[in-house]
């Protein structure tokens, strides 16, 4: 390709070109790039500091509590690479309570603000500003946990204050990337494409939510789907209640209630569960449909995994073994390749749900069904519940899930009758552990329930659980069966290093460590506080009062964003690698982070190269 010939690839006139400093063509900076050294939990931000730690506003600014109110989500989440998001509150000088919260981002070794409440809110009107970050800012407070992408790209949501707000057009999604933030969807403001006078939002104020649901689905390249409420509706087959996203580049509607549904004329959409988006972009959700009578079935899941969105199971489906799907096969969890875990009804005790998986085996295996013999139990124990909202699918197959047992049965009392099962390979289905069971790290306590689950592809599981003392401790699995304590409240014998340095060491109090749902995976496009590397972030509270986000990753050391052949050196090599990712479309050239592809990338990737790296 001659000079000229790639000057008009890439979308610039020769005066565009000529813009581009010579210096910045020929130069060769070596520069060192990232890397990683293993430490233990280490600290990544606590409140009343304004050191490294601290939220980086100047000398007395200091985080006091990370999470803007009693109802926001303030726990930090965390992608593969390490990086995480999360809300804080600060206090200093020049704080007030209209500017004392924001949304700070932890990525590529530095902790910086994203966000902050009383700025003036990107693309938005002049003085109209950030409210409370994760909540909206009116009364009805509806918790909204960021998330961040394996490429380091956030989402979140937040209110609006000033000019033209009101409870009909306060809540917003930004998306980010490239250090860019984007206005993606505003609440009675943005329409419903396809649906000419169709807004985002609820008009009777009652719910001023305009997503009916808690959290963004984001793909790598930062591309989102989401569950919505519109107006004006009709009430006619649910048709306020829609699923949007942008990843074909431009904001479409994917679903809405009163829509046809595919390949069936006769029927159509009347709900939609919460919709899966996986990083590689395979999404997969529920719905209900009306005149279901005329094509033979009520309910579905769909999916694109097979390279087209088409329904994979239906009610009244004949399932492996033989038995009918009596209710919607219910998609509990979902894996990168879009294998999924679900529930259809059983008539075992009244309407109860079996549990299925297609991990191992690509169509629905029965794993569980209440009645069953529960595997690691004495004889005669059995399960009575299978808790299925905590059933969790991982890339390599493995599924695992928590289940209740039958009172009275084989030994089952109050004290030991919940646990976590497992199903590593194969139809074998293990216990993984137990309440009763000895927690470890601790001097002979035991287990005697279980807060929160999280699986990693690799399905290593960590969870939050409770011991005989009353008080919560978070575990981390080594190898199936093997588990190590990371963290425990009130642990007597073994005070916290709060600053990661000796320098004050305390007692911690409680334990934050949430995700989307009670069971967790780092596949289905949400956001959790755990990765494929086995790494988790949680919060912690401590006897003087104090708080701090810690991590268990590696620490980062700063990497340079142009060094896009990852060779460690900021040279002519990066340029080229940058003009092979511009000519292909790929995310990688997207240094406005705008989702587009054009020639403010170039100009923004010759500013970047320009300045070097920290």
């Amino acid at each position: 390709m001659i000079a000229r010939d790639w000057i008009h690839s890439m979308g610039m006139s020769s005066q565009d070109f000529k813009r581009v400093p010579v210096a910045v063509l020929a130069a060769v900076l070596a520069l060192s790039a990232g890397g990683a050294i293993a430490v233990p939990p280490r600290p990544v931000a606590v409140t009343g500091t304004d050191g490294p730690f601290g939220p980086g506003l100047g000398a007395g600014v200091v985080f006091t509590v990370f999470q803007a109110d009693e109802d926001t989500a303030g726990n930090p989440v965390m992608n593969n690479a390490g990086d995480m998001v999360f809300v804080g509150t600060i206090a200093g000088p020049g704080v007030t309570a209209a500017n004392d919260t924001g949304l700070w981002v932890y990525r590529n070794g530095q902790l910086s603000l994203l966000a902050r409440e009383g700025d003036q809110a990107v693309d938005a009107p002049v003085g109209t500003v950030y409210g409370r970050f994760g909540a909206s800012d009116s009364v009805l407070h509806i918790p909204f946990n960021p998330n961040i992408t394996d490429s380091g790209r956030v989402g979140f949501k937040v209110g609006l204050r000033g000019l033209g707000v009101d409870l009909l057009h306060d809540d917003t999604l930004y998306t980010e990337g490239g250090g860019q933030l984007h206005l993606a969807i505003r609440e009675g403001v943005t329409g419903l494409p396809g649906y000419p006078g169709t807004i985002f939002g609820m008009a009777d104020g009652l719910r001023e939510e305009f997503w009916w649901g808690s959290y963004i689905n984001m793909r790598d390249d930062g591309r989102y789907m989401i569950r919505s409420r519109v107006f004006p509706r009709t009430f006619q087959n649910n048709d306020w209640d829609v699923i949007v996203d942008d990843t074909s580049g431009t904001l479409e509607t994917f679903y809405r209630g009163n829509m046809p549904l595919p390949g069936f004329p006769a029927a159509q959409f009347t709900t939609s569960g919460f919709p899966f988006l996986t990083g590689s972009g395979i999404y997969n959700h529920w719905e209900r449909h009306a005149n279901g009578a005329a094509i033979g079935f009520d309910q579905a899941t769909w999916s694109n995994r097979n390279g087209s969105r088409e329904i994979i199971y239906r009610d009244g489906d004949v399932l492996p073994g033989g038995r009918v799907a009596l209710g919607t096969p219910m998609v509990q969890s979902i894996n990168s390749s879009g294998m999924m875990t679900f529930s259809s009804t059983t008539m075992v005790f009244g309407e109860d749900s079996d549990l299925r998986s297609e991990g191992f085996f690509g169509v629905a295996v029965q794993l569980a069904a209440p009645g069953d013999p529960a595997p690691g139990t004495p004889a005669g124990a059995a399960f009575t519940f299978l808790d299925l909202a905590t059933s969790m699918l991982a890339d390599n197959g493995a599924t695992v899930f928590h289940a209740v047992l039958f009172p009275g049965r084989g030994g089952v009392t109050p004290a030991n009758d919940r646990g976590i099962w497992s199903n590593r390979s194969g139809l074998t289905v293990n216990l993984e552990v137990r309440e009763g069971d000895v927690a470890p790290g601790t001097a002979g306590l035991v287990f005697t329930g279980f807060q929160a689950l999280f699986l990693n592809a690799d399905a290593r599981l960590a969870f939050v659980a409770t011991t005989n003392d009353g008080q919560q401790g978070i575990w981390l699995q080594d190898t199936p069966g093997s588990y190590s304590l990371i963290a425990k409240a009130f642990d007597f014998g073994n005070p916290w290093d709060v600053m990661g340095d000796g320098s004050n060491l305390q007692l911690v109090m409680t334990i934050n460590m949430w995700g989307a749902t009670f069971g967790n995976t780092t596949s289905d496009g949400r956001r959790i506080p755990y990765n494929d590397s086995g790494d988790v972030v949680f919060r912690l509270s401590f006897l003087d009062g104090s708080e701090g986000i810690y991590t268990t990753s590696p620490e980062q050391i700063p990497s340079c964003p142009v060094d896009l052949n990852g060779d460690g050196n900021i040279d002519v090599l990066d340029f080229f690698a940058f003009i092979a990712a511009f000519a292909a479309g790929d995310a990688a050239a997207d240094f406005t982070g705008d989702g587009n592809i054009d020639v403010l990338d170039f100009f923004a990737f010759i500013a970047a190269f320009s300045a070097g790296c920290p």
